[in-house]
């Protein structure tokens, strides 16, 4: 099939079947006397196979390491799974991470709300890098330490903080 052919069945444009061979992601598709490129149903396979990957949060790089250990033996599903073991920590890291942030921009947005000044608390807290008042979740930290800071550092001084407390 040709290319415009291929992209549509696995339901992505042409541009990014070029893009996928550029990469190295897929192999350069055999080409008849004809001279026109024919993909295979493995192509639309493995570009299917990208979609889905992406779409689990696995950056090109690390599909390239899941398509070339498609189809492998154990040691291949064993470095498989390893692989959707450090996307899942990672992808929990940023779920934390991304909590955090909407914990700061409630309490941004709240300020905003009920603080009788001129200045705009959302834009003063992100020009001056100034420590709101309120403080994050019940904790010590500020809305500007908590936006900050990295998630590990956050759970850790949170932990502390309960430590304390006991």
């Amino acid at each position: 099939m040709w290319i415009g052919e291929a992209a549509e069945a696995a339901g992505v444009n042409v541009e990014t079947v070029r893009y996928y061979e550029r990469r190295g992601l897929l192999e350069q598709p055999r080409r008849p006397a004809e001279g026109y490129r024919d993909y295979s149903n493995e192509t639309v396979q493995i570009v299917r196979f990208i979609k889905q990957a992406q779409d689990l949060g696995f950056t090109l790089e690390e599909i390239d390491e899941l398509v070339r250990l498609s189809g492998t033996t154990l040691r291949g599903r064993e470095r498989a799974r390893a692989a959707a073991e450090r996307k899942l920590k990672d992808l929990e890291c940023k779920t934390v991470r991304l909590r955090d942030m909407q914990g700061t921009l409630r309490r941004l947005i709240a300020a905003c709300r009920t603080e009788n000044t001129p200045e705009c608390p959302i834009l003063e807290a992100l020009r001056s890098g100034d420590r709101a008042e309120q403080p994050v979740d019940g904790s010590s930290a500020t809305v500007h330490e908590t936006a900050t800071t990295s998630p590990t550092k956050t759970r850790s001084s949170k932990q502390h903080q309960r430590r304390s407390a006991t």
